[in-house]
């Protein structure tokens, strides 16, 4: 459950995860004091947050250009790489997710199913023979890719990056992963391994077009779900809501499969 191949934007928010739970927030759209939890500010501003899987041309081209910002912004030179084209309309094991606050996109993720017999996904890009090696055992993992955050919404909500990450662990969650991938940040691995138990797969190994080194990590879905649920209980979602923004389970090749597998 990870912040993968992010605009820069993303990765630096993701330094914010170590302390949004106990600093002031100081928001320009609402103050709010220290003693109003993570969990509290989360809740009041349910009725402003909409999450939509991007089908539509023009939803997908609103992603493209969030990517092409946030890379831009940051890596100036990696700006054609981060733009290399709008996602296809028909990624069948594959669903890009929109956060939209106040009506206005302000983040994306890129989820993806693979198993063996459908291996591709951007983890399996950057490190082929360990993802190639966990597949083959039988697993079946959710792989998030593409984080990106708008840059002044990350100054305007703090509470940005916790926002995003629930679309990570609500597909964990609607497909029955058995573990998740996280491509991230070398700097980054410590909020993982605390927070959703992850271990270091492999790397590190420097990432040219980025310019950091990054591991991939893992984490054993069912383990962790309790302990995740408990902490962060805003993460959880209905069937319903995860219905509505994956499609139904059966519509994606890599879960008949692996269902098929498994029987």
């Amino acid at each position: 459950m990870n912040q993968q191949l992010s605009g820069q934007n993303g990765e630096k928010q993701g330094e914010q995860f170590e302390d949004s739970e106990s600093r002031v927030v100081k928001s320009r759209a609402n103050l709010r004091p220290a003693k109003y939890s993570l969990q509290k500010r989360i809740e009041d501003m349910k009725h402003r947050v909409e999450y939509r899987r991007m089908i539509d041309f023009p939803d997908r081209e609103a992603v493209f250009h969030l990517r092409r910002e946030a890379y831009a912004n940051r890596m100036g030179v990696a700006k054609e790489w981060a733009a290399e084209k709008v996602d296809d309309a028909y990624e069948p094991n594959s669903a890009t997710i929109g956060l939209f606050i106040d009506k206005k996109l302000v983040g994306s993720f890129k989820v993806t199913v693979a198993t063996a017999e459908y291996p591709e996904s951007q983890s399996g890009k950057a490190f082929p023979d360990e993802v190639n090696r966990e597949l083959a055992l039988g697993k079946m993992f959710i792989d998030p890719g593409r984080f990106v955050a708008d840059q002044k919404a990350t100054l305007e909500f703090p509470e940005l990056p916790y926002l995003l990450m629930k679309v990570p662990v609500m597909a964990c969650q609607y497909f029955d992963a058995d573990e998740c991938f996280s491509l991230i940040r070398k700097e980054h691995h410590t909020f993982y391994r605390r927070v959703f138990n992850a271990e270091i797969l492999a790397g590190p190994a420097w990432c040219e077009p980025l310019n950091f080194d990054w591991v991939l990590m893992t984490s054993k879905v069912h383990q962790v779900r309790d302990s995740v649920f408990k902490r962060f209980p805003f993460w959880k979602a209905s069937f319903l809501e995860m219905r509505q923004l994956f499609g139904a389970v059966e519509a994606m090749p890599a879960i008949v499969e692996h269902r098929k597998k498994a029987a």
